[in-house]
């Protein structure tokens, strides 16, 4: 995928470049502004508390 945006003379630019929502920059990623959900919230916010077993 990123090969394919960076080279708008690939044949599957376009159609990569709207999948991802029209703009696409991979210099713009910031790794450190990425947030990951606890696993226990999410799994009782899914299951209501309850534990597989």
């Amino acid at each position: 995928m990123l090969a394919i945006l960076a080279n708008p003379a690939n044949e599957e630019y376009e159609e990569m470049l709207e999948w991802v929502g029209g703009r696409f920059d991979a210099n713009a990623f910031d790794p450190g502004r990425v947030r990951f959900d606890n696993p226990k919230v999410r799994w009782r916010k899914a299951f209501g508390g309850r534990r597989s077993g």
